[in-house]
């Protein structure tokens, strides 16, 4: 993404009341970034990020990643990264119980809409150790869908846990191509 590429975002920043350092990071946070990730960009502290992010949750009138990377992707805020046809949306939620968080995604994952995938994956991360990942309502998989998969197996640490532990056929099919499948924790039993 250039810079040229963020210019309506950073022209309409006035009008939803966001500040130059809030639309900072939720470009990050569009990106898929994490907490983490997002402080070592721009060199604040993870608790300053949370800070940004509760007051754009605020001002945008969502109250998740996900919520607010697909506001800003649904609103043509990020025109350059939305399909033109009337693709069916992708439903994304989580629920956490005994310490493991389960994502579960229902949908088509592409490069319209593995950005609120990667940016629920990263808060799941933020806030679990245990991450499993629920695909079997995803009926089609892009390249950008699984870079949001990769980069969130990448991102976990010492002592985390991220694995994909169920999937649709078609991917399965698209993990197996990619040779993916046992780097992301999907065994043939579980597919």
């Amino acid at each position: 993404m250039s810079e040229n590429d963020l210019l309506p975002v950073r022209d309409r920043a006035a009008e939803w009341g966001l500040s130059d350092r809030e639309v900072d990071v939720l470009l990050s946070l569009a990106k898929g970034k994490g907490n983490r990730a997002i402080a070592a960009e721009l060199y604040i502290g993870a608790e300053t990020v949370k800070s940004h992010l509760k007051s754009i949750y605020r001002k945008l009138g969502v109250s998740s990643r996900a919520e607010a990377t697909a506001r800003v992707l649904n609103e043509g805020r990020f025109d350059h990264l939305a399909r033109v046809d009337a693709s069916p949306p992708i439903a994304i939620r989580s629920a956490t119980t005994g310490g493991v968080t389960r994502v579960i995604a229902i949908g088509e994952l592409d490069l319209a809409t593995a950005p609120a995938l990667a940016t629920e994956l990263a808060d799941a991360l933020d806030a679990t150790d245990d991450v499993e990942v629920d695909l079997e309502g995803v009926t089609f998989i892009d390249s950008s869908g699984l870079r949001a998969l990769v980069d969130a197996m990448r991102s976990t640490t010492d002592g985390k846990r991220f694995a994909v532990v169920r999937a649709s056929s078609a991917v399965v099919r698209v993990l197996e191509l990619t040779g993916l499948t046992d780097h992301l924790g999907l065994s043939p039993t579980s597919a």
